[in-house]
């Protein structure tokens, strides 16, 4: 067994690894909808549900489709500093031809309704992630965690440790427990089996 920890953090914090429609879903389709208009589009989900990791899988795709063109993405933190930290960085948008807010939800409505004025305004798309629908805004994508979304992860971050590991994972009573306490954030629970992974194969 490695030594190494397949539940330490940068093996799933986004950008690594991709997101995977399981279902339903395309990423032409996503890119087409995603330029399609002026209207902010969301990418709508709870906490730890991936969208910041679809977020990162759909930048090579816009670029890609932008002919090289650089997408400007902007992550916003729950510490207070959102509605600065957007104020700063709104002049600098009209040199991209997308602007992505990661956390769109933590500005104040005033400032979100700025934000999407000035897009408006100078023809420049926006998607943003957020937890909830806002007005003026359509839905591009909704993150959800079900069965087939918990299996997949676990295949992808133990891809290397043999396909009884996944079950084995599943069966666990830390998973159990972890996912009955966090619901649909599937992060906090990847989080919990750090220490389960550390006390059941780290000697």
């Amino acid at each position: 067994m490695k030594s190494t920890n397949p539940f330490s953090t940068r093996f799933f914090q986004p950008g690594a690894m991709q997101y995977a429609f399981l279902s339903h879903g395309c990423w032409d389709k996503i890119v087409d909808s995603a330029l399609e208009g002026i209207q902010c589009k969301l990418i709508v989900g709870p906490h730890g549900s991936g969208k910041s990791t679809f977020v990162r899988s759909l930048i090579p795709k816009l670029t890609e489709r932008l002919s090289g063109g650089q997408v400007h993405l902007l992550q916003l933190s729950s510490d207070g500093t959102a509605c600065q930290v957007v104020r700063r960085d709104m002049p600098n948008w009209r040199a991209y031809p997308v602007v992505i807010i990661d956390g769109i939800e933590q500005l104040s409505w005033f400032r979100r309704w700025l934000v999407l004025g000035y897009c408006r305004r100078h023809k420049l798309p926006l998607l943003a992630t957020s937890h909830r629908v806002f007005r003026g805004c359509q839905v591009l994508w909704q993150t959800r965690i079900d069965p087939q979304t918990e299996r997949w992860v676990l295949e992808t971050i133990l891809a290397d440790y043999g396909p009884e590991l996944v079950d084995i994972a599943l069966q666990s009573d830390a998973w159990k427990s972890s996912r009955a306490r966090h619901g649909d954030n599937l992060r906090e629970t990847l989080f919990d089996m750090y220490d389960w992974w550390s006390h059941s194969f780290v000697k």
